[in-house]
């Protein structure tokens, strides 16, 4: 089994509503890193935090 890695994806506000219309905007590595860049976005930008299984994207959850 494929090891799993967290990371931190910054969106537009779309995310919200829409998961397949948002502009993924950034990929962090650390909580602290997406939320220091999220301020570069705008207000409506969304923090998801997710994992990773090889190239595939995982387990997605709105934290802000």
């Amino acid at each position: 089994m494929e090891k799993t890695k967290k990371i931190w994806l910054l969106y537009d506000g779309r995310y919200r509503t829409d998961e397949d219309e948002a502009v993924c905007y950034e990929m962090c590595e650390t909580l602290k890193e997406a939320k220091k860049s999220a301020n570069d976005y705008g207000d409506d930008t969304v923090i998801v935090e997710a994992e990773t299984v090889g190239t595939e994207i995982i387990n997605e959850k709105i934290i802000n």
